[in-house]
């Protein structure tokens, strides 16, 4: 059986993810429906599509591509992932995020 990499599988390669400015211009109600710990990533919609919002460090939020809700999620839990790592190394214990620890999205 031969393996499959996370992008073969339709998983977020974090590395490869694009960010770009938050535009609140584009219109549409923008509907945050996760946040994680520390408000390092944000799970958010805006008309009918889905986005990860990250703080940029200057003050505002860049943005990743707009996807469905299956991949939005799915990137926002590998970068949750990614941010909890941050936790543990610092001998941190990680907050319970519904999404991530098994309530999903409602």
């Amino acid at each position: 059986m031969q393996t499959q990499n996370r992008a073969q599988q339709g998983e977020p390669e974090i590395a490869d993810l694009e960010w770009e400015p938050y535009n609140s211009a584009r219109g549409g109600t923008l509907r945050i429906a996760a946040t994680s710990c520390c408000g390092a990533v944000e799970l958010a919609s805006r008309a009918g599509q889905y986005l990860v919002l990250r703080p940029d460090g200057k003050g505002s939020y860049e943005e990743s591509r707009h996807a469905t809700r299956h991949k939005a999620a799915a990137t926002y839990i590998a970068l949750v992932h990614e941010h909890r790592r941050t936790h543990v190394d610092q001998g941190e214990r990680p907050e319970y995020d519904p999404l991530v620890d098994g309530l999903g999205m409602r």
